[in-house]
């Protein structure tokens, strides 16, 4: 059995994040998008010009050289799964393919059900795929209505458990210090509400530390206890998680997240909301899981976590014990029995 990755890689995501870490943990060939057909638009770019409208948000012009080369490639070789590790960018016109000698397509999709429809607006192209990849329970009943057909496999994403680890205990104080990371599907609103209610309280001292774009950065003007990040490396990341005593993180939905996984690897309760799939990645041993936008509730668990750090500190180790239950290695052997599966 030949695998073939289709790789892409998210900018924004420190170099042991993202999905395309699976591809590490597996034998396998990394496909790089595009070389050919870059070479062809660079000569003649108008008569490309037509890509842009197909879908601007989630295809893109390089998306579209990657499909056209593997339309090619797949009538020239045999036995060889072909993997798209970012359905949602990467996969339109392949399910259209005529598969011959033995080749698969399969399609990993990270984006929940209300996200979906607009990630792939046409939906006959992507049933076609021989296994669809869900990365949360959530996104389950809407792929197999799509596809009508007993061939979309749950895996979760995965973690570098060996480099997101615990460091030393933070010192004993009379502050609490939160970690918020990212921006895609977070609850803005209810982090907002949360920090100007508890800036507003004398005893527990809470200090609050958001790694986000600069452009989101607006969102927090003006609360109190706020330090802003953006753009920082992994070790400093890293040495984030490891200098906080929890993750707040309340979601708007959710399949699998980077940040969860991130923190809990680190040894971080997570203070997050009951979303999507969350209840896929965390367990309440290690987290706290509010009622939607309830931000009450999760102020209520700051307070009594700040007066009980024999508590967090309980709940930091269950949730790195959570979290090694995702490390690559475990995922990647999951994956290999979708491959055998789906081959026969």
């Amino acid at each position: 059995m030949k695998i073939l990755h289709i790789w892409k890689r998210i900018d924004h995501h420190s170099a042991h994040s993202g999905y395309d870490q699976l591809s590490r943990h597996m034998d396998c060939t990394h496909y790089r998008p595009g070389r050919i057909f870059h070479f062809l638009y660079a000569r003649n770019p108008a008569r490309f010009r037509w890509v842009g409208a197909i879908d601007p948000e989630w295809y893109s012009f390089e998306y579209f050289c990657t499909e056209a080369e593997l339309l090619v490639r797949i009538n020239l070789v045999s036995n060889t799964v072909f993997h798209i590790l970012y359905g949602e960018n990467q996969f339109r016109f392949l399910g259209h393919a005529p598969l011959r000698r033995g080749n698969r397509v399969v399609a990993t999709f990270h984006q929940p059900p209300d996200v979906l429809p607009r990630a792939i607006p046409k939906t006959a192209r992507i049933a076609r795929a021989d296994a669809i990849v869900v990365v949360g329970s959530s996104q389950e009943e809407y792929f197999r209505g799509l596809t009508g057909r007993d061939n979309v496999y749950r895996v979760p994403h995965g973690i570098d458990a060996d480099y997101f680890t615990p460091g030393e205990p933070p010192s004993e104080s009379d502050e609490l210090h939160c970690v918020t990371v990212g921006w895609w599907l977070r609850d803005v609103e209810t982090i907002r509400r949360v920090i100007a209610i508890t800036g507003q309280l004398r005893r527990p001292r809470i200090r609050y530390h958001i790694v986000t774009f600069p452009w989101c950065q607006e969102f927090y003007q003006g609360l109190p206890h706020v330090r802003m990040y953006s753009g920082i490396a992994d070790e400093e990341l890293r040495a984030l998680y490891r200098r906080c005593d929890l993750m707040l993180l309340p979601l708007n939905d959710c399949t699998a997240n980077n940040a969860v996984l991130e923190a809990g690897a680190c040894g971080l309760p997570v203070f997050t909301s009951a979303a999507g799939s969350i209840r896929d990645y965390v367990t309440e041993a290690g987290a706290v899981i509010a009622p939607p936008k309830d931000p009450d509730y999760l102020i209520d668990a700051l307070v009594a976590a700040a007066g009980d750090r024999a508590r967090l500190r309980a709940m930091g180790r269950a949730a790195r014990l959570q979290a090694e239950q995702f490390a690559w290695p475990r995922v990647a052997e999951q994956m290999r029995a979708v491959y055998a599966r789906i081959l026969g």
